[in-house]
């Protein structure tokens, strides 16, 4: 008769094929793999908030804030007493576009929250 801990089998140590299988060291191994992908999944929520977040300021910057802002430049009221001549004109827009993406993505924005929980509960 062969003895199982004098030839154990190939990639096993002796040390380990003479230790029992204990039920408690497995659930306990599970146990640590659940907690893992818990704490995965959580993380992997967390980056899902925040990228519907994004992409809810973006959608609010661009459709509603940038129109917003071209209408009130293009307004009766307009003036040349400030006028910044050339420069303004070329920079203009990207002033605009980082005004309107920075005030949708601030926390107190309550349109940019609307869509947030909008596209939050159609997903």
């Amino acid at each position: 008769m062969i003895d199982a801990l004098s030839n154990p089998p190939l990639g096993v140590s002796a040390s380990a094929a003479a230790r029992p299988a204990s039920a408690e060291s497995f659930t306990q191994a599970l146990a640590r793999k659940s907690s893992r992908l818990t704490a995965a999944n959580a993380a992997e929520a967390g980056t899902k908030a925040e990228r519907l977040r994004e992409v809810s300021g973006q959608l609010v910057a661009t459709a509603f804030l940038l129109p917003l802002f071209k209408q009130a430049r293009s307004s009766a009221f307009k003036t040349d007493l400030f006028g910044g001549g050339f420069a303004q004109d070329a920079m203009q827009e990207k002033l605009d576009v980082h005004l309107a993406e920075a005030i949708a993505a601030s926390h107190r924005f309550p349109l940019t929250d609307a869509v947030v929980n909008h596209l939050d509960q159609t997903a």
